[in-house]
């Protein structure tokens, strides 16, 4: 088996170094975006992509050999990627690590992004249902994304509102408390930092915070304000 799995063709001309086992808990979580994780028999091959380390997971089964991609698995850059490649996410409400539909990269670059999108949300809320949700949310300093990094449809209704004038769901941002992508060169998951670029620091974040509702009283008035964080 070992010699038909380095004599596979891996995406992107990558190059196969060695084969790996992958425990049953990994592919587990794996097979929340790629199902065929727990069919068959499934090994990590590691390759060197130009200069980069992945493990490809390959599926063995009657016989066939197939390399595991995830279509579209990065979709903000909208990329093809293995499952090992996307980085995986949890909610201070779950212990359970999910699998975000980003890679490393991705998520890099949106963490430089949602500090200035929810703050614009604070600001100029699209309704009276919204506002308060946010306002009762708190600060937001760590990285959320509907679609890359979702809540899981048991608390979705947690995280939406209805605005009263359109009818539409509006998405509260639910940030998520840690985050952890596979290194492939290291042989283990390596941290991933949430925090927001231009986000409060934690020993700053309390401060942060009765500025924003200071400034929010202002605007709207203080009994408005204290209202909808009732």
């Amino acid at each position: 088996m070992e010699e038909a799995l380095m004599k596979l063709e891996y995406p992107d001309d990558a190059k196969p170094l060695e084969v790996q086992a992958v425990d049953r808990e990994a592919l587990e979580v794996y097979a929340t975006v790629k199902p065929e994780c727990l069919e068959g028999e499934v090994k990590g091959v590691l390759c060197d992509c130009y200069g980069e380390k992945v493990l490809h997971l390959v599926q063995v089964k009657d016989g066939a050999y197939k390399v595991l991609i995830v279509e579209e698995g990065c979709k903000i850059m909208l990329e093809d990627v293995s499952p090992t490649q996307m980085v995986q996410y949890k909610f201070k409400e779950s212990t359970n690590w999910m699998v975000g539909w980003m890679g490393k990269e991705a998520a890099i670059g949106y963490r430089s992004q949602k500090f200035k999108s929810w703050k614009e949300m604070v600001d100029h809320p699209s309704c009276a249902a919204a506002f308060k949700r946010l306002l009762q949310t708190g600060l937001v300093t760590k990285l959320y994304d509907t679609v890359a990094l979702p809540t899981p449809p048991e608390d979705v209704d947690k995280w939406t509102v209805i605005n009263e004038e359109t009818g539409k769901k509006i998405d509260i941002p639910h940030p998520v408390d840690d985050m952890r992508v596979w290194d492939a060169e290291q042989g283990k998951f390596a941290s991933l930092s949430p925090h927001l670029d231009g986000a409060p620091e934690d020993s700053e974040a309390e401060a942060y915070w009765e500025n924003l509702l200071k400034e929010q009283k202002e605007l709207h008035g203080e009994e408005y304000i204290n209202e909808l964080l009732k």
